[in-house]
Parts: structure tokens; C-alpha cells; sequence
């Protein structure tokens, strides 16, 4: 079984690594075969019309000028003159240039032309040439079999694709890197560990990954947050109403008094209420599926029971066309701020009010109780919290209607919010619908 490595930066170092490995393989051979040896082909072609040339004005020269030819031919280009005396026995290794060198001179005197070396001219080679019934032997220095286009290929291809490798992998780092992070932090919120929120920066990918897992782990967080508050406080409201049915229980005799009766049967029903409450925190919320619903008929309908029930409820709205939203639920939270409204209203009056604002539609419901204290006004949406400190039935309840009105928005996208009356006294709770449809102002 081949080996390779199991993270995602390995296995893509891996994979850059082959390709910028292939990449420099393949511009190495192109470069070859388009352009070193075109390129050593012409200049080879060119060096050996230069060796004929210059072998032919050594000829044609008087013999007493040929030395001073043959120095200014050293000095000025490397280029070495003199009559052969014996054949050079020491053929130079193949060579690309040397190749093409032979190729030219033996195409040029239509006989084999050699390139040798002399062991009394160290780093010379030598060509013999038949001139004039003649063999001049002329010599050029080794260097010239370096060509200057392959050194340059040499360098910079190498240094090009490790630079490029260098740049990709680095890239690679910085997106590995975060997801690394990510990882650690799933596994920590798998084990219900707490976790720092992660950057939400780099690539907009990432960054909205990271968001979403902040958004997730934030969400856990207060879910469980919620759910050890929802037993705490469901085993210290249920443990009332227990001692007093144990009690009323042990006083029950063969004729059991009406008044134990309807004291049992009302703990009943609020042990039923606080389950009921609790079983709404913690179920998750937000799945009933939207419908066109009227606001206007559904406010009226609420506004209609609670009249019925005997309360004193105004209703001020206006007409709209349907939009979709969950009834079940929108009725929930409203059914929810009214019964906030009527615990603490002092002359038993609740105002139901619902306008449109732009994007959206805001429910309003108001009281005139005594005003909630800037410091509670973030703390009445928690789980348990009462602002006068207990929790009986007659000072208002569990504390947990509130919180189910959060988790809906929460679980609906809405804001709810509270504020207070801008004339006298009392509270006024603002639940804000995004994305309503736009109502017709009028009043109802």
C-alpha cells in the first residue's frame, strides 16, 4: 500500500510538490528542444564559419605577418592558429555543441572534421581544417561548450518553481491552519468543553465557516446554559406544590374536604403549567412551517379570547395584506407579552397595538404597571427570572414566558425588545417582524 500523508497540508504539499516537480521537468525539455539547442545549433554554425574564415585570411596572408595574426587571433578571440603537424589521437567526449561544431565543418569541407584535444594545451580543443593543400589545426577555449542560455535555465528554473512551491504552500498554511482550529474547536464543543470563539478573518470561505461554528458553539452553549437552569429551576417549582399535595393527602379521610380537593387539583394544574413551559424551552422551536397569515385577524382573534376571558385588552392596528409567518408560534409569543402585561398591570388594562416599519411590522404590547429597572431590562428574557424575587402564582408566575418569547425570535429571526411608556407609567414590549409584508395604514 503506497504511502501518503493523512492531513490535508500533506497531502496538498504532496500534490504541489509533483506538480511544480513535473512542471519544471516539462519547461526544462521545452527549453531544451525550443530554444538551448536551437540556439547552440546557430551559434555552433556560426563559430564554424568563423574557424574557416579565419583559417583562410591565415593563407592568404604573407608568411611574415602570420604571427602577428595568429597573437591578435589569442588575444582578441580566444582563437589559437598553427600548422598540424600529426593528427590529434583524443576525440572530446559527446557534447551538444561540439556535435553541432563537427556537423557544421564537416558540411562545410565535404570530409569528417573532428574536435580533439592536445595533452600539452590543457582546457583547449583543437579542429584540423584542410586549407590550401594545407591542415591548419585552430584552437578555442573549452569554455565555449558552457552554454550561457542552459546555465541560465539551470538557475532560474529551479529557483522559479521553488519559489512558487514556497508561495503555494504558504497559501495552503493559511487555510489549513484555520481549519485546524475549527477542528479543535468541534472536538471541544463535541465534549461540551468551553471554547474561545475563533477569528472570523482571512478567505470569505473561511471566515463564514468560522462564523457559522462561533454562531453553533454560542448556541450549544446557551441551549445547555438553559437546560441546567430549566431543571434547577423545575425542581424548585415543582417541589411546592408537592409538599402541599403530600400534606393534603395525609389530611384526606373517608370524606375528603372540598377545599383539599380544589387545593390539590390547582397544584395540579400549575405543575402541568411549569411542565408545559419547560417542555416549550426545551424543545427546538422554529420548525413550523410558514403560511400567509393576516397579523391583523390573528391579533383579533387573541384580543377576542382574552375580552371573552375577562380582561380588559384595546386593540389598535392596521389593515395588512397576509405574510408569511408561523401562527402557532406568532400566537405564542403574543399570548406570552399579554400574560407579562396583565400580572403586572395595575388597573388591569393591556394595550395591543401592531404598525408597520420599513422592512418589516412591529407588534406592541403595553402596560401601565411600575416600570422595569434599566438593570433587569436584558435579564426578565432568562429562564427563572422574576423581578420581585419569588415565584407565586400571584406576584406573576414562573418566569419562563418571557424566555419562551426570546427562544421564538431566536428561533424566528424577530426582535423583541422593551421599553419604557413615553407617557405616564408602564412598559412597553416591542416585537418586530422582518420581512412582513408592508401594511395599509389605517386604524382599526
Amino acid at each position: 500500500m503506497r504511502w501518503r500523508p493523512k492531513t490535508l497540508f500533506g497531502r496538498t504539499a504532496l500534490g504541489l510538490a509533483a506538480a511544480f516537480l513535473l512542471f519544471g521537468s516539462l519547461a526544462a525539455v521545452v527549453f531544451e528542444v525550443a530554444l538551448a539547442r536551437p540556439y547552440t545549433r546557430q551559434a555552433a554554425t556560426d563559430f564554424a564559419t568563423f574557424l574557416s574564415f579565419a583559417a583562410k585570411i591565415w593563407v592568404e596572408l604573407p608568411p611574415f605577418t602570420r604571427a602577428d595574426y595568429a597573437r591578435e587571433l589569442e588575444q582578441r578571440h580566444q582563437l589559437r592558429i598553427r600548422l598540424a603537424e600529426q593528427p590529434l589521437a583524443t576525440p572530446v567526449a559527446p557534447h551538444t555543441y561540439v556535435d553541432f561544431l563537427q556537423q557544421a565543418l564537416t558540411s562545410a569541407y565535404g570530409r569528417p572534421v573532428g574536435v580533439h584535444r592536445d595533452a600539452d594545451s590543457q582546457g583547449w580543443l583543437f579542429v584540423d581544417l584542410p586549407v590550401a593543400g594545407r591542415v591548419l589545426r585552430l584552437g578555442f577555449d573549452e569554455q565555449r561548450l558552457h552554454s550561457p542560455v542552459m546555465t541560465v535555465l539551470s538557475i532560474v528554473i529551479p529557483i522559479g518553481v521553488g519559489m512558487a512551491l514556497i508561495v503555494a504552500l504558504s497559501l495552503v498554511r493559511r487555510i489549513t491552519r484555520p481549519l485546524a482550529q475549527m477542528t479543535e474547536a468541534t472536538h471541544r464543543i463535541g465534549e461540551g468543553l468551553a471554547t474561545q470563539p475563533l477569528p472570523e478573518d482571512g478567505p470569505e470561505e473561511i471566515a463564514a465557516l468560522a462564523s457559522k461554528l462561533n454562531r453553533m458553539e454560542s448556541k450549544i452553549r446557551r441551549l445547555l446554559d438553559n437546560r441546567t437552569t430549566l431543571m434547577a429551576g423545575m425542581s424548585h417549582d415543582l417541589r411546592t406544590p408537592l409538599a402541599r399535595m403530600r400534606m393534603a393527602v395525609e389530611l384526606i379521610g373517608p370524606q375528603p374536604d372540598e377545599s383539599l380537593v380544589t387545593g390539590l387539583t390547582q397544584d395540579i394544574e400549575e405543575m402541568e403549567q411549569v411542565i408545559s413551559q419547560v417542555l416549550l424551552l426545551a424543545r427546538d422551536m422554529g420548525h413550523e412551517m410558514p403560511e400567509a397569515v393576516d397579523p391583523v385577524l390573528l391579533l383579533e382573534g387573541i384580543a377576542s379570547a382574552y375580552r371573552k376571558a375577562g380582561h380588559r385588552l384595546t386593540l389598535a392596528v392596521a389593515s395588512s395584506a397576509p405574510a408569511m409567518l408561523p401562527p402557532t408560534s406568532l400566537r405564542r409569543a403574543v399570548g406570552n407579552l399579554v400574560d407579562n402585561a396583565l400580572k403586572f398591570a395595575t388597573d388591569g388594562t393591556v394595550e395591543l397595538g401592531c404598525t408597520p416599519e420599513p422592512g418589516g411590522l412591529s407588534i406592541t404590547v403595553a402596560d401601565h404597571g411600575p416600570a422595569i429597572p434599566d438593570v433587569d431590562r436584558e435579564r426578565i428574557f432568562e429562564p427563572f427570572f422574576r423581578r420581585d424575587g419569588s415565584r407565586h402564582p400571584a406576584t406573576g408566575g414562573k418566569g419562563l414566558g418571557l424566555a419562551v418569547v426570546s427562544q421564538l425570535c431566536r428561533a424566528y429571526g424577530w426582535q423583541i425588545s422593551v421599553e419604557r411608556a413615553a407617557v405616564g407609567q408602564g412598559n412597553v414590549f416591542r416585537l418586530y417582524l422582518p420581512h412582513a409584508n408592508p401594511l395599509e395604514d389605517r386604524s382599526g
